[in-house]
Formats: structure tokens, C-alpha cells, sequence
């Protein structure tokens, strides 16, 4: 008991310095509780941005409808030619009336 005693303070200098130097091991090593948080709350906000961003089948459905889009637009354009000089003569009649 005496040598206890004696040689409290080194002792418990010692079992501090030991035990500070592996809770700073232990920090380097491990992540901080906060910093998981922050990690998980990111992740579930990905997935949820996820989760609203159509799926394959649905791009591929716009994809086949935007074609036939096109080839709409495509027929269309090959009649307005025709529209537009019907529109001319239309024009053109409605002012000869007026005149």
C-alpha cells in the first residue's frame, strides 16, 4: 500500500498519457458520430432524389413518343408549302375585295 502511496502521481500520469494516446488512436481510426449523421442524411436525400427520376421503361416510352413526334413535325413540314400559298391567295383575294 505504501508503494501505491508512494508512486500515485507518475502512476496516474502514466495510465492518463495511455489512455489519451488511444482515444487519439481511436479518433484517427474511427469516424465521429457526426460526421456518419451527416453521411446518412445525404444518403437518404440521394435516394430520394433517386427514386424521383423516371425509371428505363419510362425514358424509353418519351423516346419512342418523341420520335413519332418527329415524324409528325417531319409530315407537317412537307404541307406547309401548301398551307402557306393557300394563305397567300386567301390574303391576296381579301385585298383585292377591299381595294
Amino acid at each position: 500500500m505504501e508503494l501505491i502511496a508512494k508512486y500515485w502521481a507518475p502512476l496516474w500520469a502514466t495510465i492518463t498519457t495511455i489512455a489519451m494516446v488511444i482515444m487519439a488512436l481511436l479518433a484517427k481510426t474511427y469516424a465521429k458520430r457526426e460526421s456518419v449523421d451527416t453521411l446518412h442524411s445525404e444518403i437518404k436525400r440521394l435516394d430520394q432524389r433517386l427514386d424521383d427520376l423516371p425509371s428505363e421503361r419510362e425514358l424509353h416510352r418519351l423516346q419512342l413518343e418523341i420520335s413519332e413526334l418527329r415524324g409528325a413535325i417531319l409530315a407537317l413540314n412537307s404541307e406547309l408549302p401548301q398551307v402557306r400559298r393557300l394563305a397567300d391567295l386567301l390574303l391576296e383575294n381579301e385585298l383585292k375585295e377591299r381595294s
